[in-house]
């Protein structure tokens, strides 16, 4: 499957890649949900869609000065998303550089 030429049911490949910049430019990072296929082909889970999703919404979980998770809160009922705790690997976030908070 071509993820970018489809990457969620509701996006298409423009869609996505504006989302993606619109959060960076407005909050300065954006995370994304890797939603995995749950039929694994050749040993392997296929990536399904991505979820992006608002960065006011997560809050960095961090012990001993290391992130050890991700705290993803909405109650809303429009979330695609229930309120859960991630772990690091299972977000993909990126950020720009800001100098208030390293």
């Amino acid at each position: 499957m071509d993820f970018y030429g489809r990457p969620h049911p509701q996006l298409n490949r423009f869609e996505y890649w504006e989302l993606r910049v619109i959060w960076l430019m407005l909050r300065g990072e954006c995370f994304r949900i890797p939603i995995f296929d749950s039929s694994r082909k050749n040993g392997r889970r296929g990536l399904k869609s991505v979820l992006i999703l608002d960065p006011a919404r997560f809050q960095h979980i961090v012990q001993g000065n290391q992130l050890v998770g991700w705290r993803y809160v909405d109650y809303s009922r429009n979330s695609p998303l229930s309120s859960q705790v991630f772990l690091p690997e299972e977000v993909w976030h990126e950020k720009l550089p800001n100098p208030f908070d390293f």
